[in-house]
Formats: structure tokens, C-alpha cells, sequence
């Protein structure tokens, strides 16, 4: 119109806007790690009702400034993995050595500087018994070092996942003395496309089980007798081999109890021979050393040791060094032996009886007031009598 004043809608800032957007995605693959530039840039396009071509002058598409992205590209960080072995395996002695009738009871953790990883825990293979527990996650502060372009080094927290697993191991009565590596395993996520182009990260830490041998960890409430059942042996045995003022004493929980002797094997030791020396069985032996039991041998090396349950009554009774009796000499001095304490013992006894019978007899003789009193140095007789028969038995 009429003095009107025309302006471009730049001037008065009323163009309509026109937005475009489109999304980048890119899932790097082995063998893509280092730096890679990535650039944008937008291109305006004439309205095709206003130029036909943008040959035409004043057609050609307006192109705005490139803008770049610098992406680092590292390779995936293999998971960390721990045990709390060494600190629960002995938290009451720290031996470093595990304990039949005590189970053996730890945690294997592991996690990830890569948090969107959330590793998983394994384990190769197991001893009969053992039992590795569902896994459990929980979110933990996790210390991570990144690089910029430039070199510059930076460590930051991360509140990560950390995976957990507790391992427990009911020992078999049968595995004194056994020792073994076992190892857990760490595996990562190998990312997040189908084709698993990251690739998998699997790390491994392991412990060393030393299962003490001729020792036994008392459990709550266990008695002495119910030690000594376990092992084929009798409470006197037990009280015997262990420092314990009175065998009616309460055990305390993991107390730990010897059941046995340990031998050094010599030259010309076999498994049956010590048996009978020790008056045990070679099924006893076998039982108490993991790797006779066990594995099924009866080899001895020199030098090697091992638990026996000795028994007195039924063992050898010369050295090695003297003449070796006959194989049932043993047990014919045994029996004679007591014989001999019955006997003994059934005289005293007689002569016990025999003795209160005369005490008897004689405070019926004892005469009414007025009468003459027993001939001195009677009731003393009775009484060395007493004395007599009681060292005799």
C-alpha cells in the first residue's frame, strides 16, 4: 500500500523456521580402536516453486560451516576380579589352611571400569561339596583414568555394578591333607549389536586349598565322643591327643582337635605293615590321608606324612629296631594282660568282701556295757586287710 515500507521477514524476524535432525549411531568393531574425526554440515535447498534448478542464478543451496566430532575409540577393559580367601579362610588361627568340619567360605567379587559391562562369575572345576552361590549385584564406586585428544589423563568414580558369588565348601571327612588350585572366572558383555563384535573379556584369579591333616574344627555343640565317632577311634583317644584338662570339658565352636598322629614315612614302609604295626586297618589309613582314600593308592614316597589313628591294645608291641613278633603276638600279650587285671582284680574284690563280713562279725561280738572290750589291735587289722587288697587290685 500506499507509503508502505516493504521489509524482508528477516528484518522483522518472522521467517518460519525450518529444522532438520538426523541421529548418528556407530558401534565401533575390533580393530577400530584409535581416533576418528566424524563432520556434519547442512545444506539449504530452494523452494522448487521459486527455482526450478538450482542452476538458475540466485538458486544455488546455501551450505552452513562443517562441525566435526573427534571420537577416541578404546578397546573394551577387561573386567577386575578378587577373592576374600586369605581373609576368610583362617579368620580365627590365620593358618592359611582349612579345617575338616569347618566349611570353607569366601566371596569372589568382580566388576568393570566399562559400567555398561556387568560381568558374570564362573568357575571351573569344583571339589565334591562345593557349592558356588547365585550371583548377587550391588552398585560401587569404581575409579576409571580417561584420556582426551590432547593426552591429558583424568580419573574419575563411577558408580559401577559389582558382581559377587559366595563359594562354600562342605570338606569330605575323607580329604585330610588335600591340596589343590581352583580358579573363578570373569567374563564381560562383548556388546551390544547381534554379531558380538566387541568381543569377549574373561579374566581369572585363583586360590590354593591346603586341607589340614589329623585335625578336626569342632562344630557348635559337638562333644568329644561325637569327635572320636567320626573317625572310628574312642573319646579316650581323643582326650589323649589333645591338651584338655577333663574330657567332660564343652568343646567351644571351631576349636580345632588333633585325631591323630602324623608319621614320617622311612625306607621299607608300606601301608600295611604300618597298619598292623599301629594296630589299625589299612581302610583307616586310607580314610584319614587324602591321597591314599581318595586316589585310590596305597604308594608311599619317602618322607611323605601321614595321619594315623594308632591303637594300643592292638598294635605291635616291639620297635621296628627289635625282632618283630609274630603277626598275633600282639594280641595274645593283650589278652593275657587282661586276664591278668580280671583276676587280680576279682581277688581283691573276694578279699574286700570277705573282710567287711569279718568287720560285721566282729560289731556284733562287741559285749554290753559291763563286759570285756575287744582285744586290742583287732579293728587295726581289718584295716591294713583293707589296705592290702586295695594295692593288690
Amino acid at each position: 500500500p500506499r507509503g508502505g515500507v516493504c521489509r524482508g521477514c528477516w528484518e522483522v524476524g518472522m521467517c518460519p523456521t525450518s529444522e532438520a535432525r538426523v541421529n548418528f549411531s556407530w558401534t565401533p568393531v575390533a580393530g577400530q580402536e584409535g581416533n576418528h574425526a566424524v563432520c556434519f554440515d547442512a545444506v539449504a535447498l530452494r523452494p522448487a516453486h521459486l527455482c526450478s534448478s538450482p542452476s538458475v542464478p540466485g538458486c544455488s543451496p546455501m551450505v552452513s560451516g562443517m562441525r566435526c566430532v573427534l571420537l577416541d575409540v578404546r578397546r573394551d577393559p577387561p573386567p577386575h576380579i578378587w577373592t576374600s580367601f586369605a581373609a576368610d579362610l583362617d579368620p580365627y588361627a590365620h593358618t592359611m589352611r582349612a579345617y575338616l568340619g569347618r566349611p570353607l567360605a569366601f566371596t569372589v567379587y568382580a566388576n568393570d571400569t566399562n559400567c555398561q559391562d556387568r560381568p558374570v562369575i564362573t568357575m571351573g572345576a569344583m571339589p565334591p561339596g562345593a557349592v558356588l552361590q547365585e550371583q548377587a549385584e550391588n552398585s560401587t564406586t569404581v575409579a576409571a583414568t580417561e584420556r582426551s585428544i590432547g593426552g591429558v589423563e583424568t580419573t574419575t568414580g563411577r558408580a559401577c555394578r559389582t558382581s559377587s558369588r559366595r563359594y562354600v565348601w562342605t570338606i569330605p571327612l575323607s580329604y585330610g591333607g588335600y591340596q589343590g588350585r581352583h580358579c573363578f572366572f570373569a567374563t564381560d558383555a562383548c556388546g551390544h549389536d547381534a554379531d558380538c563384535s566387541g568381543g569377549l573379556d574373561t579374566v581369572q584369579v585363583c586360590a590354593d586349598f591346603h586341607v589340614a591333616k589329623c585335625q578336626y574344627a569342632v562344630n557348635l555343640e559337638q562333644s568329644i565322643v561325637e569327635v572320636a565317632s567320626l573317625f572310628g577311634t574312642d573319646w579316650i583317644h581323643m582326650w589323649n591327643m589333645n591338651d584338655a584338662k577333663s574330657p567332660d570339658y564343652a568343646l567351644f565352636d571351631n576349636q580345632v582337635l588333633h585325631i591323630g598322629h602324623m608319621y614320617t614315612v622311612t625306607s621299607g614302609d608300606s601301608v600295611s605293615n604300618l597298619a598292623r604295626r599301629f594296630g589299625t586297618t589299612q581302610k583307616s589309613v586310607a580314610y584319614l590321608n587324602y591321597e591314599l582314600g581318595e586316589l585310590h593308592t596305597t604308594n608311599l614316597t619317602l618322607g611323605q606324612d601321614i595321619c594315623i589313628i594308632a591303637n594300643s591294645c592292638f598294635g605291635e608291641v616291639q620297635s621296628v629296631w627289635d625282632s618283630n613278633p609274630r603277626g598275633d603276638q600282639a594280641l595274645d600279650r593283650w589278652y593275657e594282660g587282661v586276664q591278668s587285671a580280671y583276676e587280680a582284680l576279682r581277688k581283691a574284690k573276694t578279699e574286700h568282701l570277705d573282710m567287711l563280713k569279718q568287720e560285721e562279725e566282729e560289731a556284733a561280738a562287741v559285749p554290753a556295757p559291763g563286759q570285756d572290750a575287744p582285744a586290742p589291735g583287732q579293728s587295726a587289722v581289718a584295716g591294713r586287710r583293707l589296705l592290702a587288697a586295695a594295692a593288690g587290685g
